[in-house]
C-alpha cells in the first residue's frame, strides 16, 4: 500500500523491477527462501516538494540474513536511497519511484 500502481524500483545493481506484482516478487519470493531482517535504520537527508512530487534522499543501514535450501548467509548494507513520492487523488502520497545505493556492503 505505500506504492501507487505502476511504481518502480532499482535496487543497487539490478536492471529496475516495475509494477505491484513484481515488487512484491522480489522482496517476498515465493521459493521456499527465508530472509530475516535483523536490523533496518534509516535517516533522511534531504527532502524536497516540487508540485505533486515529494523526493527524499536517504542513508540506510540494513543487516539481513538469507536462507534457502542448504544456501544461507549474512549481509550488512549501508546505502543511500532515493524516493520520489506522488500526490494521489486523495492528497496522500504514495512511492512513485525509489532506488538504492550500496556504498559498502560486507558478508557477516
Amino acid at each position: 500500500s505505500l506504492f501507487e500502481k505502476g511504481a518502480m524500483i532499482q535496487p543497487n545493481s539490478l536492471k529496475p523491477i516495475k509494477g505491484d506484482s513484481a515488487i512484491r516478487a522480489f522482496w517476498f519470493p515465493k521459493d521456499g527462501s527465508v530472509t530475516t531482517i535483523d536490523s533496518f535504520e534509516t535517516e533522511i537527508l534531504s527532502l524536497v516538494f516540487l508540485d505533486s512530487l515529494a523526493v527524499t534522499i536517504h542513508h540506510s543501514y540494513l543487516d539481513w540474513d538469507y536462507q534457502k535450501d542448504s544456501t544461507q548467509f549474512g549481509m550488512i548494507q549501508k546505502g543511500i536511497v532515493t524516493t520520489v513520492y506522488r500526490k494521489q487523488t486523495d492528497d496522500s502520497r504514495k512511492i512513485w519511484r525509489q532506488m538504492w545505493t550500496d556504498i559498502y556492503a560486507k558478508p557477516k
